[in-house]
């Protein structure tokens, strides 16, 4: 997708035409993804295009399935997401699956989303020479003040003559200035910024079509459209005793979502 179209939704999002750019990713992204859970028989084909969403039956099954994705031991094991085309890459679901499991706690700065960020920023720096000849000089000046100040000391001490660059991106405690009490733009935020260095193809958002306006629904699928990624949801069904799982894949258009 071209930077233009990128911008252009960034600085206006309200201003997307639903219908052409749905109609647009279906020319450019024809493709889905399969998903699959182990304890089921079979897989599901997610779309980009649409609210892909499991209606449980059981609230034990929907508990030991969300148990089961938050578990970064297991995750791997126990789910498979694959692109669902002639190669059928495989991919971590760790790495390319993003949980929201607490909606009413949206905090851009959440431990794991810094960890991820600091991360990127050292990986990034890695190759830099400017940035490795700065950190050279930054730890002999620290050195330095370590040694001024502990010189008088009575006791003996001990210190690193290298600091972690994560270590020195915390003490100066670097972190994202977004502030928003608007449900929709915190999650999008959140969403706008794992993009940028991780890998995250597909979303999972419980029972969101519960918890935002029918307009910041059309928004929030066209926002997960435009940068090529997957939404998924629950449902719980409490008014039956069937304990099957149900997949379905509810298709948003401009005038209506069918959730």
């Amino acid at each position: 997708m071209s930077d233009v179209y990128q911008n252009r939704y960034k600085n206006n999002i309200s201003a997307v035409n639903s219908f052409f750019l749905v109609e647009w990713l279906s020319t450019k992204y024809n493709e889905c993804v399969n998903f699959l859970y182990r304890h089921w028989d079979k897989s599901i084909e997610l779309n980009h295009e649409k609210v892909n969403i499991i209606n449980f039956n059981n609230s034990n099954e929907l508990y030991e399935f969300t148990q089961n994705i938050l578990n970064e031991e297991k995750c791997d094991e126990l789910f498979i997401l694959t692109d669902n085309n002639e190669t059928s890459s495989k991919f971590s679901v760790k790495e390319n699956i993003l949980f929201i499991s607490d909606i009413f706690n949206l905090d851009c700065n959440d431990k794991k989303i810094i960890t991820k960020f600091y991360k990127f920023l050292i990986k990034e720096y890695a190759d830099n020479s400017q940035l490795l000849e700065l950190e050279k000089v930054l730890n002999i000046k620290c050195t330095d003040f370590i040694k001024a100040i502990t010189a008088d000391s009575n006791f003996p001490i001990f210190y690193e003559e290298t600091i972690d660059p994560i270590d020195l991106l915390k003490a100066y405690n670097l972190k994202f200035n977004f502030q928003s009490n608007n449900l929709f733009l915190r999650l999008t935020n959140i969403i706008d910024i794992l993009k940028e260095f991780s890998n995250i193809r597909v979303v999972i958002i419980p029972f969101i079509s519960e918890l935002l306006s029918e307009n910041d629904m059309h928004e929030l699928i066209n926002f997960i459209s435009i940068n090529h990624m997957y939404l998924l949801t629950f449902n719980l069904n409490k008014n039956t005793s069937n304990t099957s799982i149900v997949i379905e894949n509810k298709i948003n258009s401009e005038n209506d979502i069918i959730l």
